[in-house]
Formats: structure tokens, sequence, C-alpha cells
């Protein structure tokens, strides 16, 4: 399908914007995040380059003679565009061990599955309506503003799995959502021509979609349309290739990706928790989903509900949360009339009928896929009375969590793993969410101490206070400036022809020579952490049910609240220990971090990440 371009920016006809984090008016900008200095090494030092004189030799050496140095001296306020455009993100299109799930509060209105997806179709729109209008309240931090680029890609925004690596789109078009329902695929058009609709139109056209999808179930053998966008990065990529080649295969990817988002209708499925409802929107009916799309809504026959956020389309666990709670907090505000409410005067909202022709041949290499890569184990937990109030009170509760995870650990692997936490970087314009190592010598002095025993009295304490106020050391360095990785791929970016052949062989040089000499080697991440902030419109986000291929030990989503702490388990592929034995030892060492921290004089509490 070849790209059709307009001749004012090199977008595609129908395309809204390139930029992954856009820029919206009538919001006020983000500072400028800073750049590094020519000798500050520390964010390659965190990656794998062993500190010392030789490798910093070589380090610099290269970033001189490629003009890498120059290139950090310039004013951070003229990288706005390469940063806003940059997507380092992709091919990451395995929707279900990167996509995450949020589940929503209950309306306290007890709606129905339709009616609950009436008011969270509107509330999304209002949401739209809101975030484009620059009526929605800026986010800050210590007054500054945070940077709001990420919330338009809630809205309009599809993952394209085109060779080579993949591609975001985002539509300029506004008048339709995409539904599944029964394993049946549909374009919904609700507003065009700008008109709004009642909810009584919006629920109509719901019910004639349910009553279309089961006049047609799906046949023994048919494959439901939105399974393969569940796949593995190639298999999509294969899939992708094949349907190009059929016009109406074609037709029917590009109404797709002009869908608002997709509204996914589990009405078999009734969850009776957060936990259940948290697993059946992330992996009850992966057949009964548009995977391609940023936001997925997913409605039960009971009315609780879930969304589906993909982080490939640059949309990051804080954002997650608070883009969910004002869809959620919209919708609940969002008042019901009959269906019979609807005009007769307006014309009903348009519905075309998805199919493809060629998906269906990789259906089962689909499910293999899936099949490899799905847990059925008892994914999300909850642990009582070890909330933020025993571990240390505020932001000081993340840094002990993550020394008793460490203990936990080292508990199963005989040493401490290496942990990386993800970190928000929204303080700044355009830059993107950072993993950092928070395993820091001094958590890995604390853990092997309390394995050995036999401290003084207080020499735990002291430990464990130096342990948690390095991690807040790290996070405040990480945070700090702009890492030397993302600046080589910004100031690559900016290079054409041989210019670019040249630096890329000096980097390939360099670092070929480092890990030569045993002075570079990169560390994949054995355990990794995300702790979005707490909104009460959701109580729980994850990505329950999956196994993670891309970490050697697990992942986990945790959020610590005042009196407990909910826990959503991802293993390896690899990873041997039950969940729940792995929960009941990370218990253990949390009542003993909590036992030590009541030990210190309140001051001398580790501070706040």
């Amino acid at each position: 399908m070849s790209q059709r371009v307009d001749e004012s920016g090199g977008l595609e006809v129908g395309e809204r914007s390139r930029e992954v984090f856009e820029l919206l008016p009538g919001y006020p900008k983000a500072p400028p995040v800073p750049l590094p200095a020519p000798g500050d090494l520390d964010s390659l030092v965190a990656v794998g380059l062993r500190d010392g004189g030789v490798s910093r030799f070589i380090a610099r050496a290269a970033m001189a003679v490629t003009g890498f140095n120059r290139f950090l001296r310039q004013d951070p306020e003229a990288l706005e565009g390469p940063l806003r455009r940059h997507n380092a993100r992709l091919p990451g299109l395995f929707a279900p061990i990167i996509a995450a799930s949020a589940a929503l509060e209950d309306d306290p209105r007890g709606l129905d599955g339709l009616d609950r997806a009436t008011t969270l179709v509107l509330g999304a729109r209002s949401l739209y309506e809101d975030l484009f209008a620059g009526r929605l309240e800026v986010e800050r931090h210590q007054g500054q503003a945070l940077e709001m680029g990420q919330y338009p890609n809630f809205f309009g925004t599809s993952l394209i799995p085109e060779p080579p690596r993949g591609r975001l789109f985002k539509s300029a078009d506004a008048s339709r959502i995409n539904v599944v329902v029964g394993g049946r695929l549909f374009s919904l058009a609700l507003w065009e021509g700008g008109r709004a609709r009642s909810p009584g139109e919006v629920r109509t056209a719901l019910e004639g979609l349910v009553e279309a999808a089961r006049a047609r179930p799906l046949g023994d053998g048919e494959v439901p349309p939105g399974l393969w966008t569940n796949a593995s990065g190639p298999t999509q990529m294969r899939v992708y290739q094949a349907m190009r080649e059929s016009a109406g295969d074609t037709a029917s990817l590009a109404l797709l990706r002009r869908g608002l988002f997709t509204l996914c209708l589990d009405l078999d499925a009734r969850p009776t928790s957060n936990a259940e409802l948290l697993l059946q929107g992330h992996r009850g009916d992966l057949g009964n989903r548009w995977a391609h799309s940023s936001l997925q809504i997913v409605v039960c026959g009971n009315g609780r509900a879930a969304l589906i956020l993909h982080f490939t389309a640059y949309i990051d666990g804080n954002t997650m949360m608070q883009g969910a709670a004002g869809i959620r907090r919209r919708a609940a505000a969002t008042p019901l009339g009959p269906a019979q409410e609807a005009s007769t005067s307006a014309p009903a909202p348009g519905v075309t009928a998805i199919s493809f022709e060629r998906g269906g041949a990789f259906a089962e290499s689909v499910r293999s896929e899936l099949r490899a890569i799905r847990d059925e184990q008892q994914a999300t937990f909850e642990i009582p009375g070890l909330g933020r109030t025993a571990l240390g009170g505020g932001q000081g509760a993340v840094p002990a969590f993550v020394v008793a995870l460490a203990m936990t650990a080292r508990r199963y692997v005989g040493r401490v793993p290496r942990i990386e936490q993800f970190m928000s970087m929204s303080r700044y314009r355009g830059v993107d969410v950072l993993a950092r190592a928070v395993s820091t010598p001094e958590v890995q002095r604390f853990v092997e101490a309390q394995a050995a025993g036999g401290e003084a009295p207080g020499q735990s304490a002291a430990l464990l206070r130096e342990a948690m106020e390095s991690q807040v050391r790290e996070g405040r360095k990480a945070r700090a400036r702009m890492s030397l990785p993302l600046a080589f791929q910004l100031f690559l970016g900016q290079a054409r022809g041989v210019q670019r052949w040249y630096m890329q062989a000096v980097g390939a040089l360099a670092f070929g020579v480092l890990r030569l000499f045993g002075l570079y080697a990169p560390q994949p991440p054995e355990i990794v952490l995300s702790h979005p902030e707490l909104v009460p419109d959701v109580p729980l986000l994850g990505r329950p049910g999956i196994r993670l291929s891309y970490v050697g030990c697990f992942g986990l989503h945790y959020q610590i609240l005042e009196d407990r702490i909910l826990v959503t388990v991802m293993p390896s592929l690899s990873w041997k220990v039950s969940n729940a034995d792995f929960i009941a030892e990370l218990r253990g060492n949390l009542e003993r971090v909590a036992a030590l921290l009541a030990e210190a004089a309140p001051g001398e509490k580790a501070g706040a990440a």
C-alpha cells in the first residue's frame, strides 16, 4: 500500500501528526531537558561502561572526533523538534507483554454492560474534546508545567506493522470508533459532520452491533480478525505484508486506523474483583481486541470496565493512570436516557463490518506465540498492613520496597540481580520515560549483610538507610539531564549520508574496542519495576497472566497505599518460582525492612525519591 503524501509537511493524507510528543496549542511547555556535559559519562556507566581511565579516554575521544561534544554544547531549546519526533519504542508490537491494562472503578449507578459502554464512549470523547480544545488541566510538579504531549496519543493513534520497524499513525478523523463484539469487528461512525450523539443514540447503535454479531457468530475454524494484532512483531510484519496484497484488506486496515479508539464488548465475562477484571481486560479474550489501537476500552457484561493502553504508542504509566481516571470520571458524570431517545431526524450512525482475507492463514502461529507467554497462576496480590506508613512514609516507601524486593530476589537467584525501575521524565519537554538501575552497591551491601547475619546492634538500620538513600541519589542523577545514549541518537538523527556513516563507524569502533578489553558490557535487565502514581479512579494497573520475554527474572507493577501494597507479577519465560511463594517471601522481607525502619529515629529515615 503506497503512502499518499500531502504538500504541506510530509504527512500522509488523513494523518494528524508525526510527533510522538504532540505539541498542542493552549498548553504551557515544560522546561527543556538539560544536555549532559561532554565529559559526563555517568549515564554510560549506568548501562555497562566500566568506570576507569582507559574506558573514559576511549569514550571521550570518540565523542570528540565525531563532533558529538559540539552537539552537547548547543542550546537545549534547539532540540525540541527532534525530541518530539524521536521514536525509540518501535518495533515493540507484542501487545500482551508491552501494553498495560488499567482496571476502572465501577460506576456508582450499577450500570449494565451496554450502559457502561455508552458512558465510557462518551467519557472518552469528552476527554478528547477537552484535550484538543485546551481545556484539560495542566499537570504540574512544584508549580512547573509537565509535558502534556503524550495525552493526544490516547486518541486516533494506531500502531502500523509496516516493515522494517513499524510506525505510528495519528488520524485526523475524529468521527469513528472501532467496536469488537463476539470476535466481530466493526467501524462505527458516531460523529460525522461534527454532530454530538446522545447517550440513547450511542446505546442504540451498540445494541445493533451486538445483535449483528450474535446473528453471525464465529464458526468452527473461523479466526477473529483482531487476533493477529496481539502477535509478536515479526509475525505481525508477515501478516501485514500479506494483507497489503489484498485490496479489501488494505481498505479495512485504512478504515480501522481512522478509529478514535476501540471499544471491546466482553459481554459474556462477569469479573467479581478488580484482579479478575484486570486479567479479563489484559488476557481474557485476545480475539475480541484490536490491539493496534493505543486505547482499547473493555466492558464486561456486568458493567465492569478496564482500559488497555499501549506503551509503544508513547503512553507512559503516570499518563495511563491520569488519562484513565479522566475517562472514568467523565463517564460517571454522563447522564443516561432511554434507548428510544435516539433522534429520528438525524441519520443513524454508519456501520461498516470489517473482515480480512489474509490474516486467518497465520492464526496457528499467533496462537502458538500466545501460548508461549501465557501464565495461568495468580498474578495480582494484596499485601495488607505494609503500606507507606510502615515503610518510612511518603515516597520513602519506594526505596524501602526495592530493598525488600532485592532481598527476596537474592533468596532465589543467589545474588542481587540487576533491578531497573521506570522513572518519569515528564518534568522535561518531549523526553522519554527512563529505566534506571536501583540495585545500587549500597543495596547489595545491605542485602548481603542480611544474608550473612551477625551485624552489630544498629548496623543493619544504618546500612538500610544507606541503601534507601543511594536509590534517591541515583534517581536524582538520572532525572537531572538527558542521557548520553538518547543524546547520541538525536545527534545521529541530524546527520545525513557520509557524515552519518562516519559517526556510526566511529561509535561502533569505540564500543567494539571497549567490549574487546572488557571495558563495556551491556547489562540487560533482570527485574523491571513500574510504580505509577496512585489515582483513586484506577485501582489497579498491570499485565497479569503473561510471561515477559525480555527480562531474566520477572517484572512487577506495584502500588504502595497507606496501609497495603498491590503487586502484579509478570514472570520471565525461564522463572520457575511460583508467584504465591515469591509474594510470601516478599512479605516477610517487607516486615523485616519495616521493623528496621521502626528502630530508626524519625529524622534518620531515608528521604523521598
